[in-house]
């Protein structure tokens, strides 16, 4: 069955959001964040490595997505 282009979109938009999610799941773990601020340095450095393993996520789920399923 060959998939048209927005289709092949709705079917990356939810293991999308599942990848995003635990990736930055294993990122908070990984690091041990926490959610109290306690100042700037605190909250870039939790932001930063939250977008890491975010990104990381993002480009594993893509390299899957052209691989096996475009």
């Amino acid at each position: 069955m060959e998939l048209k282009g927005w289709q092949r979109v709705l079917l990356i938009i939810v293991p999308y959001f599942i990848v995003s999610i635990v990736f930055q799941i294993v990122g908070v773990l990984l690091f041990n964040l926490t959610i109290k601020q306690r100042g700037l340095q605190d909250l870039l450095y939790r932001d930063f490595i939250i977008t890491i393993f975010n990104g990381s996520g993002t480009f594993l789920l893509v390299f899957l997505f052209v691989r096996f399923i475009d």
